[in-house]
């Protein structure tokens, strides 16, 4: 069973489907009409063999408009200090693939301080608070181009020995000629320093082996990297010489025992803290050379079969080019299979011959001590079971143990140790990966173009391979969708089906205080006593919670876009974590509503500086032979259950949608044995010259209004040409530019070469028209392009009820005034219907107005009583008198139980 389900968690919807011989199963459901947006769920449950399976996608229901362009920051790879002039540069490119041009860019610097962080030293965490340094306005250049610079003010109360790092924020507002904005945000990293220098080394070196290296990395601090110099010192740390166990507790602050006295009454017991090796004093100096990023990245440490076994300190020195001087450390361990003993005097080892094994090899494990008659109790663990378990002897001295890996390792195992030793108890495991077998298919394109033309036939093939690039039969999903909605809400899909765990220890020994006892507890099991339960009679809240759990109740939901920390509209900046509109409550008119949420203000621009389309009386231009693009369909298509042939290979046909934007293509593909893999392509729809209108998504009686349209030029020539608007009555389809204020229709243009330019029309909104369907088409030469869309018109206009009762007896004259009717002043109100009804047992009314209690739409205690006693009521009425039920029969399939009211709007 697959269930739909809203925002409120209530099921909207649900489907009976059968798997496939791949386990899989396609539907749809058509969402409701009305109700609230926000995240809506699909949960399928099934059931195969006694077991279960339940899962759930979440998915926005949103009103929205399509963005048109995308802005983004160019990475900074420059190398910046404090005070300097920073110059950072960004593009705008529409999802098309035309440049944004002669757009206006407003931005905003704002700065925040960090500290660096090293493992070797602790700090506290810090925030601080954005201080706005700067902001301004620039527009982008024929390219889409826009360039900002600022200066990097520090923050003078701030110590410069603590090497702060500034982190300026720079979020530039781009608004193009058609009025819509799209923001980006950046991050530039300013310092007192400019360069970080890092070692990466193996934590495990194998002194033996002649291709041991270094691995230096130089960046600017905001991640670019940068050549620098310096040198490489490595010192041999100085360990203890006695062989200590781990420290019970926490060193003291202050010793009554002198170093001596201390190591007469516990030998194996650290004075300070000489135990961790990173309070080990630098040794003998053993390698020194020099670095030049600029040449080499790495450093060979050549021969080191000499050195010493132990633990070994790399201390890194450079300057950045502001002679700044930066430093960095590293460990590493030293090692030979020829050593007899344990070096630095270390109370065990522990260690394997590889990291990774494949089915057939053999896994080494070595135990190594500097102690005296440690007897190590080794158990190996597979499959949550102890097969083999054995006593191993050290005595200043290395033994190995050798265990085959088969088939059933697949996943890993451990093996456990444990030992006892200087009146403490040590214990630990090992952990033997052994991977699963790759299980990705492999997805590969044949036929797949990145730019289309739109409303043409394409075909597309793809080629399944399996994990070894064998031929498999296979099912692949494919759809494709706006990559513009991604600004909303990132889409992606995830799909692995074979769930291979890695191998976890069910072993655990531990011996809390040594051989001694700090607590003694005795449990006793709870005594379960059944007894038998009355249940009473209770009301059917029908999900409603009076806060059992958490005391909060969730009447409306949250809507998704609340979600977003950030966002746009066109034409209106969002900086709010989440914009806040008063709760509004409307009569239904006789038109239906737009939908339930209503955006008003929608970023139109009341005038437009920049524009290139001239006023001189245009020539005419015949638009008959334009192609007018009418759909703007976002889903491309959605091809749920493709299979391949018998050589592995996929192709499918589709029409290219006719929006210009970008798209972007998903494959999943899956075989019968769960082998499976997914891939994501981008394709443009675009053409040499394309009109992008900036419509709102509706208008309203009353309106006046500007619809503009940025003609874009992807040619290498500049284009001269003639736009047009026709509007037409989406209901009658009769022309009605002249209803609307259009008196020229035709505008003349010239557009550079790669550029934009950009026309637009005033539409004033007349009240006899519910819908209107635009037609905006552009010519120059051999090339044109058109647009078509339809718009409903909502109304300002709120259908009002008066009412007057009138209660008159038998033989009786009485005379009524409808007072609101005879003194109408109202300029715009317009009497719809005059009705009089009559009747001789007005007690029939208070029946008819009982489903109006049943049926009130809002959650609320007094709603909840009102429904109860309407129910009661009912029943007690039906009951008393056949007669009455023979009425409510009638009643049941008309009209009867409407209000009169709503009779009245009919």
């Amino acid at each position: 069973m697959v269930y739909l389900y809203n925002v409120n968690g209530e099921k909207v919807k649900e489907l009976q489907l059968k798997t496939n011989d791949f386990g899989s199963v396609a539907g749809d459901f058509i969402l409701p009409n009305s109700g609230l947006n926000g995240a809506y769920y699909i949960e399928i449950n099934a059931a195969s063999n006694g077991i279960n399976f339940r899962n759930t996608v979440d998915f926005s229901v949103e009103e929205y408009k399509r963005p048109k362009f995308e802005t983004q920051f160019t990475p900074v790879t420059d190398t910046y200090k404090v005070n300097d002039l920073v110059k950072i540069t960004g593009k705008a490119l529409a999802y098309a693939g035309s440049n944004i041009t002669d757009a206006k860019v407003v931005y905003t610097v704002k700065r925040k301080v960090r500290y660096p962080s090293w493992y070797y030293w602790y700090r506290p965490y810090f925030s601080s608070e954005a201080q706005e340094i700067t902001h301004g306005e620039t527009k982008t250049n024929d390219k889409g181009e826009f360039e900002i610079s600022f200066k990097a003010q520090p923050d003078q109360s701030i110590d410069k020995s603590s090497l702060p790092i500034f982190n300026y924020e720079i979020t530039a507002d781009v608004t193009d000629l058609n009025g819509e904005t799209r923001s980006a945000t950046t991050v530039v990293n300013v310092g007192y320093h400019a360069l970080i220098a890092n070692i990466m080394v193996n934590p495990i070196l194998d002194k033996t082996k002649k291709n041991n290296q270094i691995s230096i990395n130089t960046q600017n601090l905001n991640g670019s990297f940068v050549d620098a110099k310096g040198y490489i010192k490595i010192y041999k740390l100085n360990a203890p010489d006695f062989v200590l166990r781990t420290r019970p507790w926490n060193a003291p602050d202050y010793q009554n025992f002198t170093f001596e006295n201390f190591k007469t009454l516990f030998p194996h017991d650290a004075f300070q803290d000489e135990d961790d090796s990173k309070n080990w004093k630098k040794g003998d100096l053993v390698f020194q050379k020099d670095f030049n990023t600029k040449t080499a990245k790495t450093l060979e440490l050549g021969n080191i079969k000499k050195w010493k076994s132990g633990q070994y300190i790399i201390v890194l020195e450079s300057e950045d080019k502001f002679g700044q001087t930066v430093k960095d450390e590293a460990r590493t361990t030293l090692f030979s299979d020829t050593d007899k003993t344990l070096a630095d005097n270390q109370l065990l080892s522990v260690s394997a011959n590889k990291n990774r094994y494949d089915i057939g090899d053999k896994a080494v494990i070595t135990f190594a001590s500097s102690a005296k008659n440690i007897n190590l109790t080794v158990s190996i663990e597979k499959d949550e079971k102890i097969i083999k378990t054995e006593i191993i002897q050290l005595n200043n001295n290395k033994k190995s143990i050798t265990i085959p890996v088969t088939e059933n390792d697949l996943g890993g195992f451990t093996v456990n140790y444990s030992f006892a030793v200087y009146n403490s108890y040590q214990s630990g495991s090992v952990f033997i990966s052994v991977p699963f077998p790759k299980t990705n298919l492999d997805i590969e394109t044949i036929t797949f173009r990145d730019k289309l033309q739109p409303g043409t036939e394409e075909n597309w093939q793809f080629k399944i391979k399996g994990p070894k690039g064998e031929k498999v039969s296979a099912e692949i999903l494919a759809s494709m969708y706006d990559a513009s909605l991604d600004q909303f809400n990132y889409h992606s899909w995830y799909f692995s089906p074979i769930q291979n765990s890695t191998y976890r220890t069910r072993t655990y020994s531990q011996a809390n205080s040594s051989f001694g006892n700090s607590q003694f507890r005795v449990y006793n099991s709870y005594t379960n006593v059944r007894y038998p339960v009355q249940y009473y009679d209770q009301l059917d809240w029908f999900g409603f919670n009076f806060g059992r759990q958490h005391r909060n109740i969730s009447i409306r939901g949250m809507s998704s876009m609340a979600k977003k920390r950030s966002g746009s509209v066109s034409g209106v900046h969002v900086v709010e974590d989440r914009i806040e509109a008063p709760e509004m409550m409307m009569e239904e008119s006789e038109m239906s509503s737009l939908d339930d949420t209503v955006v008003v203000g929608y970023g139109t621009q009341k005038e437009v500086n920049n524009t290139e389309a001239s006023t001189e009386k245009p020539k005419e231009i015949d638009f008959d032979d334009v192609q007018i693009r009418k759909n703007l369909q976002e889903t491309a298509f959605f091809f749920p259950q493709l299979k391949t042939d018998k050589d592995g290979n996929i192709s499918f046909n589709f029409n290219t949608p006719e929006a210009l934007t970008k798209w972007k293509l998903q494959l999943l593909a899956h075989t019968k044995t769960l082998e499976s893999s997914t891939r994501t392509l981008t394709t443009v729809t675009q053409k040499e010259l394309m009109v992008s209108p900036n419509a709102p998504r509706f208008l309203r009686q009353g309106d006046v209004i500007s619809i503009s349209t940025k003609i874009s030029n992807l040619t290498d020539q500049v284009l001269s040409g003639q736009a047009k608007l026709i509007l037409t009555d989406a209901l009658t389809g009769k022309e009605i530019n002249g209803a609307l204020g259009i008196t020229e229709a035709d505008k003349t243009f010239n557009v550079n070469a790669a550029g934009n330019t950009q026309v637009s029309w005033q539409l004033n909104v007349p009240d006899n028209i519910q819908a209107v369907q635009y037609k905006i088409v552009a010519k120059a030469g051999d090339y044109s392009d058109g647009e078509q869309n339809a718009l409903p018109v909502l109304s300002n206009r709120m259908l009002v009820t008066e009412t007057l009762p009138m209660w008159v007896r038998s033989n009786e004259t009485k005379t009524f005034v409808l007072d609101k009717l005879k003194n109408n002043n109202s300029s715009t109100l317009k009497n719809h219907k005059l009705t009089l009804e009559v009747t001789s047992n007005p007690a029939w009314y208070a029946v008819q107005a009982l489903p109006y209690l049943m049926e009130y739409p809002y959650e609320c205690n007094e709603q909840t009583f009102s429904r109860y006693y309407a129910n009661a009521l009912a029943s007690h009425i039906a009951n008393s008198n056949p007669r009455i039920q023979e009425v409510f029969n009638q009643w049941k399939n008309s009209d009867a139980l409407l209000s009169n009211l709503e009779k009245m709007k009919i």
